[in-house]
């Protein structure tokens, strides 16, 4: 049985260096040795390549019915800080509507353009391709729901000024679906110096609007820092009746959420759903429990439920934390399903802090986690791994090909390399979807590129299925992260992501070549393309040939690649560099069945680590290879 290697998920005789964090401050990701886990034999995706770094406007993806499309783009890249949030919507007659967050300026002009995007497909074309905001301020990480009584479109984001002084939320709204005339007006403001609330999460119940949200920290324009129930910069939730317009309840904190077991929120923490009157909201931290709080009164009152408790309660960074105890990264997701009962999944995180002499300034963090964790409130009693990356069988190898070192400018925040859940279901079919670094596909400095993945389940999550990957097939070097799912799922999975050619977040210091524009993606999968697992791109489904390593292997000149036929057919050899692009392709007609060992003359590329993918009938396999 094949074995699979994932980044640092036992706690016990690990060599893992962490990285030191501050609060309130992104992490650098650390240096990361293997470790082998268990015995599984996952499918394995193989990459297949475009012809070229910069993706396509649109093409066929997972499954010869599938396809994608940019549907807009950005300056910005980041979309969330960690849980993703609800982007795309899709309606009974075949429209659908995605937002984003948006700028058409870059971060040398503090993105003075940022803004909610927005784009509506009306059954026949996408209306809005482009990066124009629908607000006249500058807003940011923007959630939308649709009100079936009104038929409006409704897009909350926080306002945040160019000097990063933060002045509420904007509760914009169009005038039906699909229009892009729209209406904003500022809620939940505060005054000029004190904190306001970040990061919004929305969901309608009934007649009423649920906000979740995060007050900043303190910073020089808004100097009083806000604490709560002795909560720093807590995570508060909103209460708005949309029939009467009214505000029942304004930055409140939830039952149980205090100092007893909190000592700050965190930047999309958390996620919310409801389902009729029944509301979840799930909350997690790399050190904080993994808590969920319902509602069946659509959100008037709310019961506490504590699913994975964190070893120190209230940790402030003065504690010895030397068992390295695992927790969540802050990336969560939520469904309730129609019995009302809560699906709760989140990332796995994991710390230690072995200095206490250092206050409250710093801790360590592993970021080589590699499982989505699953709780359900059907079956309270056990925690399971619903989602992770598998390794790649096809390379010829036992280990993941992900390098020694996730480097600064590939992390995303203080995520690990495994996150950003996002859960939709039909029935009691329950698509996971989140994403992670992919085996094989690697940069020059040998860092994994991130992929969109999806598990699944038929029972309700009583048991899971391994891992597809969805976006492999979009090429080498290119990187897809948080994806956002529409509810309807019946027949297909509606996703939208943002699509870039360099890893990781902008970041001045450490990310600075990494530029825009960013593109956002619409994809759309029929389920029965996920089930059938007979798609373009997966090893297993390729019963028409197999293909050896190349020789002689380092080689100068020519090399030969021998491939096996189970039956005669036309082959394409094509050859890759680490950033994608094609710079050999050469035909083979009527190849006969058996062994066929194709000869490749490439006198005249440099040295360094390419790769050759062979391609016959609907199956391409790719492999790497070496130039002295």
């Amino acid at each position: 049985m094949k074995k699979l290697y994932v980044l640092g998920f036992l706690a016990s005789s690990i060599a893992v260096q962490a990285q030191t964090l501050k609060p309130g401050t992104p992490a650098n990701e650390s240096k990361l040795t293997t470790r082998e886990i268990k015995d599984v034999t996952p499918p394995s995706p193989v990459i297949n390549p475009n012809n070229g770094r910069s993706m396509p406007t649109s093409g066929q993806g997972l499954g010869k019915n599938s396809r994608w499309i940019t549907v807009g783009q950005t300056q910005f890249d980041r979309p969330s800080n960690a849980s993703t949030y609800r982007r795309i919507i899709a309606y009974p007659d075949g429209k659908k509507s995605v937002i984003w967050t948006t700028s058409s300026d870059g971060p040398s002009a503090s993105y003075s353009t940022r803004g909610t995007g927005y784009n509506h497909f009306d059954g026949t074309s996408w209306q809005n391709f482009g990066n124009a905001r629908i607000e006249q301020f500058r807003t940011g990480y923007s959630n939308m729901d649709f009100d079936p009584v009104t038929g409006k479109e409704i897009v909350f984001a926080h306002r945040v000024e160019t000097n990063s002084r933060s002045t509420g939320m904007i509760f914009s709204s169009n005038t039906g679906v699909g229009s892009n005339t729209w209406t904003g007006v500022t809620v939940l403001d505060t005054t000029s110096n004190l904190a306001g609330v970040l990061w919004p999460r929305t969901v309608i119940s009934g007649d009423y609007l649920i906000v979740i949200g995060s007050f900043t920290d303190s910073s020089s324009t808004q100097p009083i820092r806000v604490d709560l129930n002795g909560v720093r910069s807590p995570q508060v939730y909103s209460r708005y009746n949309l029939r009467t317009n009214t505000w029942l309840v304004k930055n409140q904190t939830l039952p149980g959420y205090d100092g007893t077991r909190y000592y700050a929120g965190g930047g999309d923490n958390y996620a919310i759903d409801a389902n009729g009157n029944n509301v979840a909201i799930l909350m997690g931290g790399l050190s904080d429990d993994v808590a969920l709080w319902k509602s069946a009164d659509a959100g008037a009152t709310w019961s506490k439920t504590i699913l994975d408790s964190f070893p120190v309660p209230a940790f402030n960074f003065r504690q010895l934390l030397l068992d390295t105890p695992f927790s969540s990264d802050g990336a969560v997701a939520v469904k309730v399903d129609n019995s009302g009962k809560a699906h709760c999944f989140w990332a796995l995180g994991r710390i230690f802090d072995n200095d206490t002499a250092n206050g409250n300034n710093s801790f360590s963090f592993f970021p080589g986690q590699n499982s989505i964790e699953y709780w359900y409130e059907g079956r309270p009693d056990s925690i399971v791994t619903a989602g992770f990356s598998p390794e790649d069988g096809t390379d010829n190898d036992a280990t993941w090909t992900i390098g020694s070192v996730i480097d600064d400018r590939a992390r995303y925040g203080n995520l690990s390399m495994t996150t950003a859940p996002t859960i939709v279901s039909s029935g009691d079919t329950l698509y996971l979807l989140y994403h992670s670094r992919t085996d094989n596909d690697v940069d020059g400095q040998g860092i994994a590129f991130t992929d969109i993945f999806v598990s699944t389940s038929t029972n309700n999550g009583a048991t899971w299925n391994s891992p597809l990957n969805l976006t492999a097939v979009m090429g080498f070097n290119s990187e897809q992260v948080f994806a956002s799912a529409a509810s309807d799922c019946r027949t297909s999975l509606k996703i939208t992501y943002m699509n870039t050619g360099l890893q990781g977040f902008f970041d001045a210091t450490n990310n600075a070549n990494k530029v825009g524009p960013y593109d956002i993606v619409y994809y759309e999968i029929p389920v029965t393309d996920i089930f059938a697992r007979t798609v373009i791109g997966l090893n297993e489904a390729n019963d028409l040939f197999t293909i050896d390593q190349n020789y002689p292997n380092p080689f100068n000149g020519t090399t030969t690649i021998p491939v096996k036929l189970n039956r005669s057919s036309d082959v394409k050899i094509s050859v890759m560099n680490l950033i994608g692009q094609t710079i050999y392709e050469e035909n083979f007609a009527n190849s006969p069945s058996g062994v066929n060992n194709f000869e490749l003359a490439l006198p005249n590329i440099k040295s360094g680590v390419y790769f050759y993918q062979v391609e016959a009938g609907d199956f391409k396999s790719t492999r790497r290879m070496i130039v002295e």
